[in-house]
């Protein structure tokens, strides 16, 4: 017996009927091989669907350049950053320094910044989905979004009191005292830090 080939996926539907809606996504949403990208790419998948999708995002790993036409496939408009690893962890050190979350300043990018302020402006976007809560940071303050939604993917605070649960005691007495890295740390400058 046969089996059907898997069907390619349905590109978005017709513009005119569907709202733009900024996607801030701290990870290209393709391929769909791991966890964050399957969940990402699937949510992508979905809002093309419904909503003319203008994607902001970032490349990581140089392979998944190749695949910027495929995640192209699903949006109206994307741009995709480059963010190179150690340099990126070089720049959340600035974290330590003025308090706010290490995944901030790893993420920050200003050329980023005025591509999704331009985007809004030109497309007149009003809804946003944020997948991550490092993206937050790319909502332009000026503009009145009717709704802005934000999948976290994961808690960091509360991933690093599960990892420091894990662990044999004396270890997990480090993690807690290294304030820097610790959940508590993670757990305030979250709450410090609110998006306008």
């Amino acid at each position: 017996m046969a089996l059907a080939a898997t069907p390619e996926p349905a590109g978005p539907a017709p513009s005119a009927t569907r709202p733009p809606l900024l996607f801030l996504c701290h990870r290209i949403p393709y391929p769909p091989n791991k966890g964050d990208k399957i969940r990402a790419f699937h949510l992508l998948h979905h809002l093309a669907q419904h909503f003319e999708v203008h994607l902001a995002t970032f490349v990581d790993d140089p392979a998944d350049w190749a695949y910027t036409n495929d995640v192209e496939r699903h949006c109206h408009s994307a741009h995709f950053a480059p963010l190179v690893p150690w340099r990126a962890t070089l720049r959340s050190v600035v974290g330590f320094f003025t308090g706010e979350a290490l995944t901030l300043p790893y993420y920050r990018d200003q050329e980023l910044a005025r591509r999704v302020e331009h985007t809004v402006r030109e497309h007149g976007i009003r809804h946003a989905i944020v997948y991550s809560s490092a993206m937050a940071q790319y909502l332009p303050a000026a503009v009145a979004f009717e709704r802005r939604v934000a999948d976290f993917v994961d808690v960091d605070s509360d991933k690093w009191l599960q990892y420091a649960a894990r662990r044999p005691c004396r270890q997990a007495s480090a993690m807690r005292c290294c304030d820097p890295w610790s959940p508590t740390r993670s757990r305030r400058c979250a709450w410090r830090w609110r998006p306008a």
